[in-house]
């Protein structure tokens, strides 16, 4: 995979050619270790001339390889310290005379005392190492070879927090193929979705019990400021945001000129002082917040995990809380991509799938997309189509892929993004073009290409439940088969009282009850297909899915 390389070996940088060409471009084939520093430390990047500009990027990107490795070793070794300190500890005790208290490990305050650090940094460095080293071996290893960095590493750590041993690996091996080529936040997404799936029975009481730590929080910082913390649950936070959103786009329709942040503000600032939106615009009584979630988890067919947009997966459980007081839209989604097709009001338009050879139609048509045409846009790509990009489809432009009127108003021709990544198109060398099935290939000044794969609108964890060593693992006779997927749902008044009846009866708190409850086929309708389980192919998700808002829910 990497080749090996004899720094005693190394070409000298030759004046008159952007360097050290042969070796700058071996950087993303050197394995991380003495040969890929040695290359990295002969590189004279602050010379003009020497490294153009692709070659300064695999400086960078060779760097930070290194640098993971570096912290692989750093991982191991203060596991390493904490196990001795362990078994110090465990001698101390066993020597300790009954009623005299035991010596403490410490192991952070010594590691914090060296690094210069707080205290709680360094227990929180060192807990983060020993759960990597014994829990998490694959993103270990990946953390090795520089294929990830120390922040998705500890993203996974920080995800997989409330899971015991066999549970951590479980979800390590999940995501171990996929997390070189996710940046943080959509590794974190997946990270979640598959601690639902492999935990689902504690999942929703650990929400539960998170939500009772909720928190508010304020720092001080320079130049007369502070930062305002809140640590709360996360559909209530995103309520907050949005309302604070839409006080902020009313101000700038009223003629305000402060920035996003600062006009975000004087919202909150107007509830604290009893001025609605800070005297700067008015804010709307209900807030959205859209859930997607799959028509049998609402129907309690299976605890699948569903999607908060904003934030990521959340337990089956917390998703059927919020649809009891929403209202719903349907969506179809592509049963193997997960990818929406379609959505209510109104079907996909004919011919109006993504395409990568755009011919114009006769007119091309308005330059503004219609409602449905913006909404199915957002559905299929929920997040900026800019590399690594976060941003929610909701708050990003719909920018035509090939400028209108050469390009016509349509699905196809259409892909949200963040008005710092439009400027980026537009104004720089940044191009991007979208290849079959959807996905966004981005090409940047240095002509390096960088793939976009549109995001599922649910989660898709490849993985399921996997039993905490303390409790019975349940009988396979007991869990539901392939074949109780309902694979049209039109009814969706149906589902609705089939959910509220469902959220309004008591629910078992025992997993085994609940497994018990749920039916392992379907009750005959005329209305709704269905498959033999002998059949019927192996499916990762329903197809159908509802999404909703809170209060005023629309999928």
């Amino acid at each position: 995979m990497f080749d090996t390389i004899d720094p005693e070996a190394l070409a000298e940088p030759r004046v008159g050619e952007p360097v050290a060409a042969e070796d700058v471009r071996r950087l993303p084939r050197l394995a991380a270790g003495a040969g890929l520093h040695a290359v990295l430390e002969m590189v004279e990047v602050d010379v003009p001339g020497v490294v153009d500009d692709s070659g300064l990027l695999e400086v960078v990107a060779g760097t930070e390889r290194a640098v993971a490795a570096l912290h692989a070793i750093q991982a191991r070794a203060l596991a390493e310290l904490d196990a001795r300190r362990a078994a110090e500890q465990r001698a101390a005790a066993a020597a300790t005379p009954v009623g005299r208290r035991p010596v403490g490990r410490f192991t952070g305050d010594e590691v914090a005392a060296r690094l210069r650090m707080a205290p709680a940094a360094g227990d929180a460095r060192v807990e983060e190492s020993v759960r990597l080293v014994h829990d998490l071996p694959q993103t270990l290893r990946l953390l090795s070879l520089g294929e990830i960095d120390r922040g998705r590493a500890t993203a996974v750590v920080r995800a997989t927090a409330g899971l015991d041993a066999d549970q951590a690996r479980a979800v390590d091996a999940a995501v171990a193929e996929r997390a070189p080529s996710l940046p943080r936040a959509r590794l974190r997404r997946l990270v979640a979705a598959v601690v639902v799936a492999v935990d689902t029975a504690d999942a929703e009481t650990r929400a539960e019990r998170a939500a009772a730590d909720t928190s508010v929080g304020c720092t001080p910082d320079e130049d007369a400021m502070a930062t305002l913390t809140a640590h709360a649950p996360a559909a209530e936070v995103l309520e907050v945001m949005q309302a604070m959103d839409a006080g902020a786009d009313a101000a700038r329709a009223a003629g305000a000129t402060e920035g996003a942040g600062r006009l975000r503000w004087s919202v909150l600032l107007g509830w604290a002082r009893g001025t609605a939106g800070g005297g700067t615009g008015r804010v709307p009584s209900s807030p959205r917040v859209q859930v997607n979630v799959a028509a049998t988890t609402l129907i309690g067919l299976d605890d699948a995990p569903a999607e908060l947009v904003g934030y990521g997966p959340v337990p089956a459980g917390l998703a059927r809380r919020l649809a009891a007081d929403a209202t719903w839209r349907r969506v179809l989604v592509d049963p193997a991509t997960g990818v929406a097709v379609g959505a209510d009001p109104g079907r996909l338009p004919a011919g109006a799938t993504p395409v990568t050879n755009l011919e114009p139609p006769e007119p091309p048509g308005p330059y503004r997309p219609g409602a449905a045409l913006a909404r199915l846009v957002r559905l299929r790509h929920p997040t900026c189509c800019a590399p690594g990009c976060p941003r929610a489809a909701t708050r990003c432009d719909l920018d035509h892929v090939l400028r209108y009127p050469v390009g016509p108003t349509c699905l196809g021709n259409l892909r949200p993004l963040c008005r710092r990544h439009h400027r980026m198109k537009h104004e720089t060398a940044w191009t991007y073009r979208v290849l079959p099935g959807g996905a966004v290939r981005w090409t940047t000044p240095t002509s390096a290409q960088h793939d976009v794969v549109p995001e599922p609108l649910l989660p898709h964890p490849d993985v399921g439940p996997v039993a905490r060593a303390t409790s019975s693992p349940v009988a396979a006779s007991d869990t539901p088969t392939a074949g109780a997927a309902w694979t049209d749902t039109r009814d969706t008044a149906r589902l609705a009282a089939a959910l509220r009846r469902r959220h309004h009866a008591p629910r078992p708190t025992d997993p085994s009850a609940r497994q018990a409850r749920r039916p392992t086929s379907h009750p005959p309708s005329d209305r709704t297909a269905r498959s033999s389980p002998a059949r019927l192919a192996p499916i990762r998700r329903p197809r159908v899915v509802s999404s909703g808002r809170c209060r005023r829910w629309s999928v």
